[in-house]
């Protein structure tokens, strides 16, 4: 049977390395780097910006070492090479980037690379210099070097076609009651651009991806995310359809969400006198940052507000029982919000109403 013939193999097998004899020795296992993928490229003004996952480790998931390097290998011909072998034989320029200088292009876990076309143009040899690159193709490949021997497998090609990228958009933010407005106008109005925002939080540096939408064609953008009291920092960047080709960026537009936007004042303020008091009510405010509300009393015919809650109550509700018999008393209320300090809002339609003796 099938099964006691291999249980049979097994003591054999046993036997056979318990024996003298041993065979050429095994070549040793080579671990290299891991090979760079999802490589994408785009244009941004007159750099060309490589971005790809930053590479971690080698095919065994042991961490690469610090003698570590990228390796850029690019060629600049029609038609665009299909094969790996035409760039890794051919390349028409090299850069090299070591991985002390990794941290230097880190986008989140994938890294940024700029390449300006004036050092591309250099590294061909063009006589005319950058402008003899519009529209030309660029194909790229990377590939990870770990030491004098250990090479990744090289990246797919990935090619892009020079533009001639639109002119930058000019523009200012504002601060507005429901987030920070940035207005632009276009370098170019008739050249059919689309744009792109991006934000840079303080301290940080601009992300790879826009604000959504990309590619928008208004002129006008509400950042309602900005966090109230935090500074930010935004450019714009006109973009051809398909998003691969953007202009430089526009001066830079810098602002901090400040909340100076007070409520509306309350609505349907009403008093009903009671035994000894003066009940108020009233419709509740509907702004979501609303922190509660303050009582206001004068007395019929007197021009001084005083100030019955000195502490903000968040009910649409409020009895006065420091009230005298036959006094008319007129009442106002505002709505406050969660600033620091708090806004406040105008006073509130008043209501008038006569105290009545305590039973």
């Amino acid at each position: 049977m099938r099964i006691a013939a291999l249980a049979l193999l097994i003591p054999a097998a046993v036997a056979a390395a318990s024996c003298g004899k041993k065979g050429p020795p095994l070549p040793p296992l080579r671990s290299n780097p891991e090979a760079v993928e999802r490589v994408g490229s785009r244009q941004v003004g007159d750099m060309i910006i490589l971005s790809f996952p930053r590479p971690k480790a080698r095919t065994d998931g042991t961490p690469l070492g610090p003698d570590t390097e990228i390796e850029l290998l690019m060629v600049a011909r029609e038609p665009a090479p299909r094969r790996v072998l035409e760039i890794e034989q051919h390349a028409d320029v090299t850069w090299s980037i070591p991985r002390a200088e990794w941290d230097a292009y880190r986008q989140g876990d994938r890294m940024e690379v700029g390449l300006s076309l004036a050092r591309i143009s250099a590294g061909l040899k063009l006589p005319e210099g950058a402008p003899s690159l519009k529209g030309r193709k660029l194909s790229f490949l990377l590939q990870v070097v770990e030491g004098a021997r250990k090479r990744s497998a090289p990246s797919e090609i990935e090619t892009l076609t020079v533009c001639d990228p639109p002119g930058p958009p000019s523009g200012v933010v504002e601060v507005m009651e429901d987030g920070l407005r940035l207005t632009w106008s276009s370098a170019d109005p008739a050249d059919g651009s689309r744009f792109n925002v991006y934000r840079q939080d303080a301290g940080g540096s601009f992300p790879a991806e826009p604000l959504p939408p990309a590619l928008q064609t208004g002129t006008t953008y509400l950042d309602a995310t900005a966090v109230i009291g935090k500074a930010y920092r935004y450019v714009i960047r006109s973009a051809q359809v398909g998003g691969r080709c953007e202009s430089a960026d526009s001066p830079a537009l810098t602002a901090t969400r400040v909340d100076h936007f007070p409520p509306a004042a309350p609505e349907g303020l009403a008093a009903v006198a009671e035994s000894g008091a003066i009940r108020l009510f009233w419709r509740p405010n509907r702004e979501p940052d609303l922190h509660g509300y303050r009582v206001y009393r004068s007395e019929l015919g007197g021009e001084e507000w005083k100030l019955l809650t000195p502490e903000e109550i968040t009910a649409t509700s409020f009895t006065d029982r420091d009230v005298s018999p036959g006094v008319v008393y007129s009442y106002a209320v505002t709505a406050l919000d969660g600033a620091v300090p708090p806004n406040e809002s105008g006073r509130s339609e008043p209501a008038v109403e006569t105290a009545e003796a305590g039973k």
